[in-house]
C-alpha cells in the first residue's frame, strides 16, 4: 500500500474521534434538547444512517463525514447507557459498570468474530446493512424501555 493510501485510511478512521470530539463539545446542550431518549434514538439514528451510507455509497471521501456521525451517534448512545449503568445498584455500582463493560467487550468479540464469517462468504456489504438496521432496532427499544419504565 503506498503512502497515500495509509493516509486516506488515517482520514477515514479519525472521523469517528472528531464525532467523538463534537459530543464532548455538544454535550450538556444535546442532553437539554433531547433528554435520555433522545440521545438513544438520534444517535441510534445517526448510526444506522452512516452504516448504510457506507454501504450503499461507497466512496472513502463520503466515508469520512458518515463516520464522524457514527461516532457522534456512538457517544450519544454509549454515554446514556453507561451513565444507566452506574446508577442500577448504587450499591454495586462497580459490579454494574463491570457488567457494562463485559457487555460492550463480549458482543464485540462475538460480532468481529460473526461478522468476519459473513465477510468471508458474502463481504462487507452486508455487514453494514445488518449492522445498521440492527442498531436502529436496538435504538428503538431502548427509547421505548425508556418509556414504559417513565410511564409504567
Amino acid at each position: 500500500m503506498t503512502e497515500e493510501g495509509y493516509v486516506a485510511i488515517g482520514f477515514m478512521l479519525s472521523g469517528f474521534g472528531l464525532g467523538g470530539l463534537i459530543y464532548s463539545r455538544s454535550v450538556n446542550w444535546l442532553v437539554r434538547k433531547l433528554g435520555e431518549s433522545g440521545l438513544m434514538g438520534v444517535g441510534g439514528v445517526f448510526m444506522c444512517m452512516s452504516f448504510l451510507a457506507i454501504a450503499l455509497l461507497q466512496n472513502w471521501v463520503l466515508f469520512i463525514p458518515f463516520n464522524m456521525l457514527m461516532g457522534l451517534g456512538f457517544y450519544m448512545m454509549h454515554s446514556t447507557l453507561q451513565t444507566r449503568a452506574t446508577e442500577l445498584a448504587p450499591e454495586a455500582r462497580g459490579t454494574a459498570v463491570s457488567l457494562f463493560a463485559f457487555s460492550l467487550f463480549i458482543g464485540q468479540g462475538i460480532g468481529a468474530a460473526a461478522f468476519g464469517r459473513i465477510v468471508d462468504h458474502y463481504g462487507y456489504l452486508p455487514c453494514f446493512i445488518v449492522t445498521g438496521i440492527a442498531i436502529a432496532l436496538l435504538s428503538l427499544w431502548l427509547v421505548k424501555q425508556k418509556q414504559h419504565i417513565e410511564f409504567g
